[in-house]
């Protein structure tokens, strides 16, 4: 059918042709020359690149090869979409155009000859790779990926867009129209349906999980093949079927149905895969409803109290066998009869018994219902032994996260990753609670949220069994029994535990009797080499790191031991709704993503190189060991014991995912619990307030790009809802998590604001310890909190979680000056706030000392006194004074749990002068004189008003709209106050230097040509000479030092049009010269009706805002 001889022969011209064409030759030197130079930027000393693009081995070729296959994608279809405007005018292919040959030989031919050219194209931009990471990169240089990433990325790519574009030549028989037609499918495929429908669209690879892990591969490989290969038998297919339809020859009937066979079989294969894959999915969300149902069948259902959990657990190949004896007890007000379990579907009970006796047992999903030979009494005790084996199902996992979210890409930048949850593989195995690999009693934790909100402690002891050159890590007191057999024995109870198994290499040292170590794949120990003088100090500076975390936290770390293991790139975790934890902290054990990679502070070589250029500008010298101090405990610091580890400068669009190694949850989520059927959301109050003790205050810097914080967008949400209606609605998934966080928070601030504070510290930390690894009632909380602290917390409970009404905050007066008390100097501050709404509120006071700013508006070098409280009732006004040893830069005002936006009011103090006269005043004091932000005879116009209006049209074209689908109708109502990114059209931002009453916003964009405006509008009911202002605060960014980045041409001149009786009037003020509030714009006579002022977007700066007028009646 096919002549192997003349189908080389096609191809061999047709390779010729295409390397003598100067378009294929420009192309590729161009994609040469660029994938170089971002090489250069990213690989070597000239650009600052994120560890995610250095660390992992298989990042520079994805990357390379990835971009490659996207210009590659549209090339190839000019370069396919040619061969017949070519053949017609018989010029370089008449040499074997008239030869005799088949149909088949001749488009077989052609198609190999392009994918040929291209795939060596591929082949030079991975040398080019490959250099760049022999010499330049971080990353060790592993062959695998080199060899799989065109296998995968380029040629299934090329294949179809070449199939497609030889049928669609043949078919309408126009270039031009081809071109173009196929240009509109890439667009549509790549920005409209490229997250549709798990990726099945995306021809290209550009969203499909590809990153390559050393632990485990692709970790995806059945689902990537069938990806994969969907498009290279529909490429075929196009291929066959241009065979099949080109008007070259006559073809023999043979050819023809030969033709018409393959293009049949390849794109019923091609059916076939895309049925499989959709089908997967289908048959997960399938599972997870019917779990979800299962769990609410059975949560009101009686369960057993856990006492011993004894597991044996084999290693075998790709599955697991277990059997678990389980010793409980009946500590319900009936005898039981039945026991009721939950066990990860995927895993195959084989046998149920107690007394060598066999059970009976049903298997429901999940569940499994043990029906005994006779009740168990109250108070009795039984053990009972099952036994299971297989793989994990890990579509079993996260059955409170929709199919919407679970279909979200793990993408950290162009890196797209596959989510696992659970691994067993021959030589790698990680198993963590959520994949509920072994037993527990009743429903997982957290199954029914939040009711049914019990957690148990179990005396567990694990036994595992496995290759023996494996390394087996679990929780408790390690023990090697033979060759490739561990023994597990945790000295206390314990909430969950987890296991890791792999070709691990492991540092440990010992302080103050607990033993931390660290576990790296072989060959990932990239951190060792950046410590060598470290020695003795290394213990000094843990234990002091310790100290400092406990004294904030003012809690106990109970393990004997801690360790970092490195885990692979792909193990995914979700926030939970009644949690801070997430699956990378688990009891004794961090499991840390490859090499650290989504830890800012794990970027080594990165943080010696900018520690160097800061000594080199500040003219400093410190010895090797001062330096490897500062990074190690920067990385401790801000990897373990400061919640989030993802850089400030990524947002969502760049990682998805938010890794949390925060150490806390061993401090109190492993090591305490609270229970209450009627306040079951008490214990997740408690672990926000006591976890967001030793994190960070925020710069304030993020809000600039992102807008709204979380809290923020958590007090929008209980505006509209009270906490106990946000729980039970499910529009609100995605603020619940903050809400529950902000409130937590908040519950626990207020306490402190109504006893004294060192007291309630004091109170909170003994009762924690002596109430360690116990399910604690809520009410013997209470009880315990009124008995020591004669509070009750009743009555601001049922307030706190049933009421909608929030505070509303006004500031105003706030000074700072110098003093004299006893003869030295001091500082004092002071302010005004009222709470104008009829329910108690709270706002917390923190300053930020010294005579340096900080990083981004970081604090100084002084000592900074701890956060304070100022507590209003309704409609209260207070003057509230400060006294300060050293000077203060920045004084803030959270308002917490309030109607104010932004959350947190910022006050910058520049040099303070002395006042002689003044005497100190610390404390509070009531006053009757209210805050007033309008003065009789004022009439303001803010942009949050009704009279004010976008006059410029801001509709997105059609094609936009179809581009970004459901996202143009999802858009946040406040966006990020960015300088240098501004929007092309008006959008509403907040900062807390804008005019409002609770909301301190401004509309902003990109200056323009003056096409763009809005106006302001009001009625006057009185005709007269009015004074007309706007508002003009001084707007800067957190690292500018002048008024409105001076210098930095942000901000300069705003164009103003003032209508009046006799006509309309221009006005241009020159932003540097204008005060830093009101700012006047002339003097006009109005008549009875309706007056405006207009603003365009014309300026010679880079930004307008528009925030609120006023007119004034002389």
């Amino acid at each position: 059918m096919f002549s192997i001889y003349k189908v080389l022969t096609v191809a061999r011209y047709e390779t010729k042709t295409l390397l003598r064409s100067w378009f294929f030759r420009i192309f590729s030197i161009l994609a040469l020359a660029i994938l170089a130079l971002m090489n250069v930027g990213i690989h070597t000393t000239v650009g600052r690149t994120p560890w995610f693009m250095n660390g992992l081995n298989a990042s520079l070729p994805y990357m390379n090869i990835l971009l490659m296959n996207v210009v590659q994608a549209i090339i190839g279809v000019f370069l396919a979409s040619d061969f017949l405007k070519r053949d017609k005018k018989l010029d370089t292919t008449e040499v074997i155009y008239m030869r005799s040959m088949t149909n088949g030989d001749y488009v077989m031919g052609k198609t190999l000859g392009i994918l040929f050219v291209f795939v060596v194209l591929n082949l030079l931009i991975l040398l080019v790779s490959a250099i760049f990471h022999v010499f330049f990169s971080n990353a060790d240089f592993t062959l695998i990926p080199y060899l799989l990433y065109p296998l995968f990325i380029s040629i299934p790519t090329l294949i179809f867009i070449f199939g497609l574009s030889f049928l669609f030549m043949v078919m309408i028989r126009n270039q031009a129209v081809t071109f173009i037609i196929l240009l509109g499918y890439i667009a549509l495929t790549l920005f409209f349906l490229a997250d549709k429908a798990h990726y099945i669209f995306d021809y290209m690879a550009f969203n499909v999980p590809l990153m390559h892990s050393d632990f485990i591969g692709f970790g995806n490989l059945g689902a990537l093949i069938i990806h994969r290969g969907i498009y290279l038998l529909l490429g075929l297919s196009c291929v066959f079927g241009t065979i099949l339809m080109i008007k070259r020859l006559p073809q023999s009937k043979v050819m023809t149905r030969s033709s018409g066979i393959l293009a049949a079989a390849s794109l019923l294969g091609a059916i076939l895969l895309i049925a499989i894959y959709l089908g997967e999915f289908s048959k997960g969300s399938k599972l997870r409803q019917e779990m979800s149902e299962l769990n609410k069948q059975y949560a009101k259902m009686e369960r057993v109290k856990p006492i011993n959990w004894d597991i044996q657990l084999s290693h075998e190949g790709s599955q697991i066998g277990v059997e678990a004896k389980l010793q409980f007890k009946n500590e319900t007000d009936t005898p039981l009869e039945k026991y009721i379990f939950s066990l990860n579907p995927g895993l195959k009970v084989k046998n149920v018994h107690a007394d060598e006796s066999d059970l009976t047992f049903e298997r429901k999903q999940h569940i499994i219902e043990i029906v005994p030979e006779s009740a168990l009494p109250v108070g009795s005790e039984e053990t009972v032994i099952i036994q299971y084996a297989g793989k994990i199902n890990e579509q079993a996992s996260y059955l409170d996260v929709d199919d919407e979210d679970r279909q979200k890409l793990y993408r950290i930048w162009l890196y797209n990753i596959a989510k696992r949850f659970a691994v067993i593989e021959p030589n790698y195995v990680l198993l963590t609670p959520e994949v509920n690999w072994y037993p527990v009693a009743g429903l997982l934790y957290g199954a029914v949220y939040p009711e049914q909100v019990n957690k148990d402690f179990y005396n567990f002891s694990l036994k595992v069994k496995t290759k023996k050159n494996l390394t087996v890590i679990s929780q408790g007191k390690k023990e090697e029994t033979g060759e490739g057999e561990f023994v597990f024995v945790p000295e206390n109870p314990l909430p969950q535990i987890s296991l890791v198994i792999g070709e691990y290499e492991s540092r440990s040292i010992e302080v103050d009797s607990i033993e931390y170590s660290v576990f790296n794949l072989k060959k990932h120990d990239y951190y060792s080499e950046y410590f060598t003088d470290l020695g003795d100090t290394l213990s000094a500076l843990i234990r002091d790191t310790k100290q400092e975390y406990e004294g904030k936290l003012g809690l106990d770390y109970t393990f004997p031991r801690f360790s970092l293991v490195e885990v692979p790139i792909q193990f995914y975790h979700y926030k939970r709704l009644w949690t801070t934890s997430q699956e990378t902290m688990q009891p004794e054990l961090a499991l840390v993503q490859e090499k650290g990679i989504l830890m800012n502070s794990a970027d080594f070589q990165n943080r010696f190189r900018w520690q160097k250029r800061r000594q080199e500008r500040s003219n400093q010298s410190v010895t090797p060991q001062e330096g490897q101090s500062e990074v190690f405990s920067g990385f401790i610091r801000s990897g373990l014991l400061n919640g989030s580890s993802r850089g400030r400068f990524f947002p969502d669009e760049l990682m998805n995912i938010e890794p949390d190694y925060h150490v806390f949850p061993n401090y109190f989520t492993f090591v305490n619990h609270f229970q209450s059927e009627k306040w079951p959301i008490f214990n997740i109050a408690l672990e926000s307030f006591l976890s967001q003790r030793t994190e960070s205050a925020a710069s304030g810097f993020k809000r600039f790009f992102t807008g709204l914080t979380e809290e923020e967008k958590a007090n929008i949400a209980l505006m509209e809802q009270n906490l106990a209606e946000i729980l039970s609605d499910p529009d609100k998934k995605d603020v619940v998590s903050d809400v529950l966080k902000l409130k937590g928070k908040y519950l626990f601030q207020l306490i402190q604001s109504k006893v004294d504070e060192k007291e309630f510290n004091q109170f909170i930390s003994t009762l924690l310890k002596s109430h360690r690894f116990q399910d604690m009632p809520v009410d013997d909380f209470v009880d315990a909190l009124k008995q020591n602290e004669k509070f009750d917390l009743l009555p601001y409970f049922n307030d706190w979680y049933e009421s909608r009404e929030l505070p509303g905050f006004l500031v105003s007066n706030i000074q700072a000056y110098k003093i004299l008390d006893d003869n030295r100097t001091r500082f004092q501050v002071k302010l005004k706030i009222q709470n104008t709404e009829d329910v108690e509120g709270l706002v917390s006071v923190t300053f930020r000392m010294g005579g340096m700013r900080g990083r981004f508006g970081g604090g100084g070098g002084a000592d900074e006194p701890d956060e304070q409280f100022i507590s209003l009732g309704p409609g209260e006004i207070k003057q509230v004074g400060f006294v300060l040893d050293d000077q203060p830069r920045v004084v803030i005002l959270n308002t917490l749990v309030s109607k104010n936006l932004p959350g947190t009011i910022n006050n910058r103090f520049d040099e303070l002068e002395m006042n002689e006269k003044a005497i100190a005043f610390e404390g509070e004091r009531l006053v009757d004189d209210p805050i007033r932000i309008v003065s009789p005879g004022e009439i303001v116009v803010d942009n949050e008003d009704p009279g004010f209006a976008i006059l410029s049209s801001q509709e997105q074209s059609a094609l936009r709209k179809l581009f970004q689908g459901d996202k143009a109708d999802d858009e946040e109502k406040y966006i990020g106050f960015n300088f240098w990114r501004a929007p092309n059209r008006w959008r509403a931002t907040t900062y807390s230097d804008f005019y409002g009453k609770y909301v301190h916003s401004a509309h902003y964009l990109k200056a323009g040509k003056g096409n763009k405006k809005v106006s302001w509008s009001t009625e006057i009911k009185e005709s007269g000479t009015y004074d007309v202002y706007c508002y003009t605060p001084d707007v800067r960014m957190p690292w500018m030092r002048g008024r409105r980045g001076r210098g930095r041409k942000y901000i300069e001149q705003f164009n103003y049009v003032i209508y009046h009786d006799d006509g309309q009037e221009e006005v241009a003020l020159n932003m540097e010269d204008t005060e830093e509030d009101w700012t006047y714009m002339g003097t006009y006579y109005l008549s009875e009706g309706i007056a405006k002022i207009e603003l365009s977007d014309q300026s010679k700066g880079r930004i307008v805002f528009a925030d609120a007028v006023k007119w004034v009646k002389q």
